[in-house]
C-alpha cells in the first residue's frame, strides 16, 4: 500500500510541475480532479501517521477465560499432582 502511495505522490507532483513549469491551461473539471487527488493524498498521509492504540495482549485471554464455559476451566491434575479424573464420559 504505501508504495502505491508513493507511486500517486509521483504522479501528481509530476502533472503539478508540468502544469506550472510549461503553463498548461487546466479547466475547471480538471483542477477539480487535481485538488480532489491531491487532498485524498495529503489525508492518506495524515492517516497514516498517527498511531493506533493497541489493545493489550493480556486482555484479550481475560476476556477469552471469562467467556469460557467453567467445564472448559477443570484442572488437569489434582492438588496432589494426580491426574484429574473425566468424569463427563
Amino acid at each position: 500500500l504505501m508504495c502505491s502511495l508513493i507511486g500517486l505522490s509521483r504522479k501528481i507532483t509530476t502533472l503539478v510541475a508540468s502544469i506550472i513549469i510549461y503553463s498548461h491551461p487546466v479547466s475547471n473539471e480538471q483542477g477539480a480532479g487535481l485538488v480532489l487527488a491531491v487532498g485524498a493524498m495529503v489525508y492518506n498521509f495524515m492517516d497514516k501517521g498517527k498511531k493506533k492504540p493497541k489493545a493489550p495482549a493480556d486482555a484479550v485471554a481475560k476476556r477469552d477465560v471469562e467467556a469460557a464455559p467453567v467445564i472448559e476451566l477443570k484442572p488437569l491434575i489434582t492438588q496432589d499432582g494426580a491426574p484429574a479424573v473425566d468424569d463427563d464420559d
